[in-house]
């Protein structure tokens, strides 16, 4: 029987090169970075917490500027091994207490303990300094967190201010991506204890940057000198780099922020800003003198993972701007609304750009201000034009065209008069909270008569992953006849000012698409097949089918099942990677395209990962690129290969059978097929021997599956694996092998090939 076993094993790994065992393995996830940040023209050492990350010996950064090395890879000690070395020391301290051992003695007995349990570097001393650290009731054991490693980083003189993107080259393959952000100011590093504020930390000088850790019950308190007149700014970047925690709530560290002067009466506070999680405040010093700054969770959470960083000092903020976009080819100037700007009017010049969103930023003396989103695009661009409150003072406008306007105070509204035609199709849509605005509009639709016709509160952009309010509105109508209309915009919570920006695009719909790929960190062994998630996110009605195809990738990567059927969001697809390992993790480009009112429209994927908020929702976040690690021994023998064309034809409640060329072997019935989710009702009935390799039968029912559906067909493979346990009972395991590449399909009318 052992022998049998072995060849089952040689057969299974062997006879399928295409197939990883990646299914089986975890995936190394990075949970924080402490600091998350560093000042450019210095070096910083960056602990990562997160779990997994054995085998580390790769740092990879994506953005210019920053370049990085492992240091150490520190895993916890696990708990039984904790408590022998208790007991260990107990022992030890009980015979030197009937002296029979001295103090150099007992110390070179319980190292040598410790090096028996593969623990070189500990010592009593090392040993004492750990448990206090687990006794602090500060730090709570949080497995997803538990494993270190120490980088160190080295930052440019001129490295642009700003987000990175740094990942880990583990044993397993690569980590999620992380956000590292460059700085430009002076940066110190919070030092415990510091939790009231007589006590607190001690900042020499500003501008400056803080990090910290908030951890169970902690308040970071932080003593600096101010001088009259200063318009202080403090603001935090926590969420900004975190974005969703799945296991807290409200699915972030939530900080609040404080200001006491020298008598500890509070001065300032904040707990948000506008829509945005993280805190800030400006606070102009009435007097020469001591302030303390307080940073702490709302609710007293914390650990590891709640993360901050907090630029004090008279620094530059942009607040809101007006417009939140332009025209392309016709120059915009940009009013700025902020603290500390100078200048206050910026010019933006839009020649050569393409549509989309860019960044703007100012500076403030010799301080480069945060950056703002922008909006630039290519229909016709007017301003609002006051009063306009009610019908009978409705601005006038041509279709189509796009408005840039504002909810001027409290209880405005604007409204814009058209005139339309019989069966006219209108798209009314708001920019406003994705370009940073604290509008949360409402649009309304009425006809001559003031009847509404339609209204909108709040759509659903999945582009904005990082949104959770989703505030902006869009309305789709067919008008009902020729004659004059009205469409106006106000704010659900009859707020305004300055900080209420938008954008009303006013036209026919315009058809599009954007695609998000996931994961951004992909892991695969030579020759393998591994599942990427491909969402379509739709615009103005388009319904129809999107094919995607690789570009600019290297020979041996190629996808199967690239396709997102007509009046489908997603898709899963397999990525197949060369059969050798690559040097480097290789970036993933990914298109799509379409034909669209007779033309071909292209868009590329934007890389993002699927993070889930507070143990419920789920947000597509994008990150600035893909990459694919291609990692292990060289596989050899040929991929496997559909031999029936493609798609192939399901038969609606019946059965299939598809054929693979693979590799032949005489046990392939300790082979297990099955069919992944999404795919329901579709299942794999058996697999069993062709001249050609694999025919699997495939069984198609239930009430889900109706004629006309498309998708792909994404079977993994599985194996039992038994073996006796230290206890000598047979214990039984079963061992996924990976995925087959994608297999397209169509279910047709009953009528298909039997599976027999």
């Amino acid at each position: 029987m052992k022998r049998l076993g072995v060849l089952i094993a040689l057969w299974l790994f062997a006879g399928l090169p295409t197939l990883p065992e990646a299914g089986a393995q975890k995936q190394p996830d990075i949970g924080y970075l402490f600091p998350a940040g560093g000042e450019r023209g210095h070096g910083v050492d960056v602990t990562v917490g997160g779990q997994f990350l054995a085998g580390v010996d790769g740092v990879y950064v994506v953005g210019e500027g920053v370049q990085a090395e492992v240091v150490e890879y520190r895993k916890p000690v696990p708990r039984n091994v904790l408590n022998q070395l208790a007991q260990k020391c107990r022992e030890l301290n009980r015979r030197r207490q009937d002296h029979q051992i001295n103090w150099l003695e007992l110390n070179a007995e319980f190292t040598a303990f410790a090096r028996s349990k593969k623990l070189p570097e500990m010592n009593l001393e090392t040993f004492n300094k750990m448990r206090l650290k687990l006794r602090d009731p500060k730090r709570q054991p949080n497995p997803q967190l538990e494993e270190q490693v120490k980088l160190h980083l080295t930052i440019d003189d001129d490295a642009m201010p700003g987000g990175r993107e740094l990942r880990l080259e583990t044993a397993l393959g690569l980590s999620n991506p992380m956000v590292f952000q460059v700085g430009q100011y002076p940066e110190v590093r919070e030092s415990e204890p510091n939790d009231q504020a007589d006590a607190g930390q001690k900042i020499e000088a500003l501008p400056t940057v803080i990090n910290g850790q908030v951890l169970p019950g902690d308040v970071d308190c932080f003593r600096f000198f101010a001088r009259r007149g200063i318009r202080l700014v403090a603001m935090v970047e926590a969420r900004r780099l975190i974005p969703y925690l799945a296991d807290a709530v409200p699915g972030w560290f939530q900080a609040t922020l404080s200001l006491r002067d020298a008598k500890g009466q509070e001065v300032a506070f904040s707990d948000d800003f506008g829509f945005h999680p993280d805190p800030a405040f400006c606070y102009k010093i009435p007097r020469d003198g001591q302030y303390v700054l307080a940073i702490h969770d709302a609710i007293f959470r914390g650990r590891e993972d709640f993360v901050y960083r907090i630029t004090l000092g008279e620094v530059p903020m942009i607040t809101s701007m007006f417009p939140l976009g332009g025209e392309i080819d016709q120059n915009t100037t940009v009013r700025l609304n902020g603290w500390n700007l100078s200048p206050r009017n910026l010019k933006v010049k839009t020649e050569g750009k393409q549509a989309g969103f860019t960044l703007l930023s100012t500076r403030g003396g010799k301080w480069e201000s945060n950056q703002f989103p922008f909006a630039l695009g290519t229909l016709n661009g007017i301003h609002e034009a006051e009063p306009n409150d009610q019908p009978d003072q409705a601005q006038s406008v041509a279709l189509p065209l796009m408005v840039n306007g504002r909810i001027g105070q409290s209880g405005d509204r604007d409204v814009y008069r058209f005139i339309g035609r019989q069966g006219q199709r209108l798209v009314a849509e708001i920019q406003a909270r994705r370009l940073g605005s604290e509008l949360d509009s409402l649009l309304q639709l009425t006809d001559a008569k003031g009847q509404r016709l339609s209204s909108n509160d709040d759509f659903q952009d999945k582009g904005a992953g990082l949104i959770t309010h989703q505030a902006d509105s869009l309305l789709q109508f067919t008008l009902p006849g020729a004659g004059t209309y009205f469409v106006s915009v106000s704010d659900t919570q009859n707020h305004g000012g300055e900080a209420y920006g938008y954008r009303l695009r006013l036209s026919a719909p315009q058809p599009d698409f954007k695609l998000r790929v996931v994961p951004s960190s992909i892991n695969a062994r030579p020759g393998m097949t591994v599942p990427l998630t491909v969402y379509a996110l739709r615009r103005d009605g388009y319904e129809g089918q999107i094919d995607l195809r690789l570009v600019a990738m290297p020979s041996g990567f190629s996808i199967s099942g690239g396709r997102i059927p007509a009046q489908q969001d997603k898709v899963q697809i397999s990525l197949s990677v060369p059969g050798t390992p690559q040097e480097e993790p290789v970036p993933l480009h990914l298109e799509g395209w379409a034909t669209i009112d007779g033309q071909e429209v292209r868009h590329a994927a934007v890389p993002a990962d699927d993070m889930m908020q507070a143990f419920l929702y789920r947000h597509l976040v994008p990150m600035r690129q893909s990459l694919v690690s291609v990692q292990g021994r060289s596989r050899r023998g040929k991929p496997l290969r559909l031999l029936d064309p493609l798609p192939v034809e399901l038969p609606v409640q019946g059965t299939a059978q598809i054929r693979l060329a693979a590799p032949k072997g005489p046990l392939l019935d300790a082979l297990q097929l099955e069919v992944r989710d999404p795919t329901k009702g579709i299942s794999v009935r058996k697999v069993s021997s062709d001249p050609a390799g694999w025919r699997i039968a495939l069984t198609i029912q239930g009430d889900s599956i109706q004629v006309g559906q498309q998708g792909n067909l994404i079977i993994e493979a599985f194996r039992n694996w038994s073996r006796k346990g230290r206890d000598g009972k047979k214990k039984n395991r079963r061992v996924s092998l990976g995925i087959l590449p994608a297999i397209p399909y169509d279910i047709v009318e009953l009528g298909g090939v039997d599976a027999e």
